[in-house]
């Protein structure tokens, strides 16, 4: 529920992601697991960062992808123009700046209470909905992929909400990550119960370096934190940390697909470029929504496949949809 935070209407969706076998000598930006060239990937991701078009939390334009957050972006293998457009708003200095976008982030989170209230950004009301949700999604792979007795790790845990009502009914064992250490400290008094609850490791998740193998990677409402070069290395660690059939499941939010001349669900028009392929940012918290089609190049680019899909039933209206991969 991080998401919910930013004072702009978010969506969220829950997405697994299905570990392949890795080819011995793979390499990253060409070679995916088994042997699978994500070379497509990465090409379709270059169009894409020259082609959406982005709003900042007022609604304001901020131009393309690409020179959004040019001084972020892999571009060693691909041409990313700098294509600037003069006529829109300039761009703050944390989005130039992979040091300073990271410590926004942290910053913001050290003033956000350590209760189920913070972590959902003062939507405490649709706790019990999502865990829900996401119990019924995680159950539906419980026979066929995780073991009961298998192992899980909680991606961006805070205190440990889904560790609390959903992972911990499912697997014998949840360790924790968190980049805020007293999020993590008010964990072991919330999660004093819950003994399933055993590893909890403090850092942020461009650094974190995974120490075991995983049946289960739940990941919720935090990639908006990881700029895309980021994000593509950490899905990766991730997808080499499963094991045979581990999963690993997203649940995230995406912006809206608009057509230039539509409304965006919260009133603001157009802006966002073509169908699917749009961007909301937020400098309060440096964070970035990406679109449904834009999340799924990143995960196909870190060498990973999705296999199931299902939308979030009866979410607000009045916030972003919530959609689960």
């Amino acid at each position: 529920a991080r998401q919910l935070t930013m004072g702009k209407q978010k969506r969220a969706k829950a997405s697994a992601v299905k570990k392949k076998r890795k080819k011995k000598g793979s390499q990253r930006r060409g070679i995916g697991e088994g042997g699978q060239d994500t070379s497509a990937a990465w090409e379709a991701l270059a169009l894409l960062w020259q082609e959406a078009q982005g709003l900042d939390k007022d609604g304001t334009p901020i131009g393309n992808y690409a020179s959004t957050f040019r001084a972020l972006l892999p571009s060693a293998n691909f041409d990313v123009t700098e294509d600037v457009d003069e006529s829109v708003a300039p761009l703050p200095p944390l989005y130039n700046s992979e040091a300073s976008w990271y410590k926004e982030a942290r910053d913001y989170w050290s003033n956000i209470s350590a209760d189920v209230s913070g972590m959902l950004g003062g939507f405490e009301e649709l706790s019990d909905p999502d865990v829900g949700h996401s119990f019924d999604f995680v159950k539906s792979f419980m026979d066929s992929r995780i073991p009961r007795s298998g192992r899980a790790l909680d991606v961006g845990a805070g205190i440990g909400r889904v560790t609390k009502f959903v992972l911990s009914r499912v697997l014998d064992h949840v360790d924790l990550v968190e980049q805020n250490q007293d999020f993590l400290d008010k964990s072991r008094n919330y999660l004093s119960l819950t003994p399933q609850a055993e590893e909890r490791y403090c850092s942020p998740l461009q650094a974190f370096e995974f120490q075991r193998m995983y049946d289960l990677i739940w990941i919720q409402w935090v990639i908006i934190y990881l700029h895309d070069a980021d994000f593509i290395a950490f899905f990766s660690r991730c997808r080499e940390s499963l094991t045979p059939k581990g999963l690993i499941i997203v649940k995230d939010n995406h912006s809206p697909p608009q057509s230039d001349t539509d409304s965006n669900t919260d009133g603001r028009k157009g802006g966002l470029g073509r169908k699917d392929d749009g961007f909301l940012t937020d400098e309060t918290d440096a964070s970035v929504t990406r679109s449904r089609a834009h999340l799924e190049l990143l995960f196909a680019a870190a060498g990973l496949r999705i296999v199931k899909v299902k939308p979030e039933p009866n979410y607000p209206t009045d916030l972003l949809p919530v959609t689960s991969w």
